[in-house]
């Protein structure tokens, strides 16, 4: 099922999940990766108490409702994987962006002390030659 499906029959089920109370997909959204992680547990260990993998595939030993019941877990997991997926990426990126400001920062730095000490290494001469410079 592709990303828009899941979500389109989920908001027409009005699915909800267990944590602290119930929540909506929007909730999904806010909470951390460990949290949504949590959420997953709870969802693929109650969907293999229930012996649901079995009614994914079509075990013809249960009822309509367990069927039911398992396909609706099922989709309650894909979810809760797309929301960590994607939250897992704004993540990285985010992580990536600070490690890269903080390496220009770096480097930014290096090169102004490089600055200082061509200017510390120069002639009285060049120095004034700079001054004249600045000045016009």
């Amino acid at each position: 099922m592709s990303e828009v499906n899941i979500f389109a029959s989920a908001t027409r089920k009005k699915v909800r999940f267990d944590h602290k109370g119930s929540i909506s997909i929007e909730e999904l959204w806010d909470l951390k990766l460990a949290d949504l992680k949590s959420v997953y547990q709870s969802l693929t260990a109650q969907l293999t108490k229930d012996g649901g993998e079995d009614n994914i595939f079509g075990d013809t030993g249960k009822s309509k409702e367990e069927i039911e019941k398992a396909e609706l877990l099922s989709l309650k997991i894909e979810i809760v994987k797309q929301i960590a997926a994607v939250k897992k990426e704004e993540n990285d990126a985010r992580d990536k962006e600070a490690a890269n400001k903080a390496l220009t920062q770096k480097i930014l730095g290096i090169k102004a002390k490089r600055a200082d000490a061509a200017l510390l290494d120069a002639s009285d001469e060049e120095l004034d030659a700079i001054l004249k410079d600045l000045e016009s």
